[in-house]
């Protein structure tokens, strides 16, 4: 198909991926999950902020990189939690992108 060969839009990758997970336990696709999170991590301490980096279809700089990537998962958490047939524990206020990315005030 186009979006595993790239060539689609964002949302036809997100449909591959969900495909690719259909029907794999909770806690697989969590430690999935987990394994991706923590090399994300990684890689953004270790990155040079203000270095540009491929993002979908453009660049955007490691720091906006990390801000987006915090967003969306604050953003999805109700659909991740529905997804596993529990409630969603909402939040009152998503943290400000300074504060996650720059707690000791760096």
């Amino acid at each position: 198909s186009q979006a595993a060969r790239g060539d689609g839009t964002v949302d036809d990758a997100a449909g591959v991926a969900v495909e690719q997970d259909r029907g794999a336990a909770g806690r697989d696709i969590g430690a999935r999950w987990e394994r991706a999170a923590s090399e994300l991590r990684e890689r953004l301490a270790s990155a040079d902020p203000s270095a540009r980096v491929k993002w979908v279809t453009n660049t955007l700089s490691t720091r906006t990189l990390a801000a987006t990537r915090l967003s969306e998962c604050w953003i999805h958490t109700g659909d991740v939690a529905s997804s596993a047939i529990r409630p969603a524990t909402p939040f009152h206020d998503p943290p400000s992108a300074s504060e996650t990315l720059c707690p000791s005030g760096r």
